[in-house]
């Protein structure tokens, strides 16, 4: 694989399995914290790594325009 190439899966570096990404949209309770946006969970198809991450969207910035 050449740099830059995509390929819709990552290596997972600790064992050399694929990573698998898993995604949810509502609401999830992420290291205690209850959040409304998108969950990210990685899960290794060879050992038991998981890891998850949340992306809370856009609120709060205003579009180009936007003035009120």
């Amino acid at each position: 694989m050449n740099d830059g190439d995509y390929y819709g899966e990552w290596l997972h570096r600790g064992c050399g399995g694929n990573l698998i990404i898993l995604i949810d949209a509502g609401k999830k309770t992420v290291e205690g914290k209850e959040i409304e946006g998108l969950v990210f969970k990685l899960k290794c198809t060879k050992c038991p790594y998981e890891s998850e991450f949340a992306f809370l969207g856009f609120e709060g910035l205003e579009e180009e325009g936007d003035e009120e």
